[in-house]
């Protein structure tokens, strides 16, 4: 699998590309749907543990965009991965 490039995206390019993230979580869990139905299991425990996964799911993602707006916050993370920093650390292998 290749790593795509970090690049700088506007608004509208960004929002698309976390819309086809998310059409790929939604084919993942139709696909998984799929295998669950023909399953046989106790559809009211995996239920709840599925709109429980969701629900938790909904609020990282939100407390993620809150936490995208705010300016130290985007500060912090553009240090984070400055070039040549990020990418040498993703290199490295830690010694067993």
């Amino acid at each position: 699998m290749q790593m795509a490039a970090i690049r700088r995206c506007d608004t509208g390019e960004s929002k698309a590309s976390w819309d086809e993230v998310g059409d790929r979580f939604g084919d993942l869990g139709q696909r998984l749907r799929g295998h669950y139905d023909g399953a046989g299991a106790d559809r009211q425990a995996v239920g709840d543990a599925l709109r429980a996964l969701g629900d938790a799911l909904n609020r990282a993602a939100t407390a993620l965009g809150q936490a995208l707006r705010d300016p130290g916050v985007r500060d912090d993370a553009r240090r984070a991965v400055e070039p040549g920093r990020f990418l040498s650390a993703l290199g490295c292998r830690y010694p067993r």
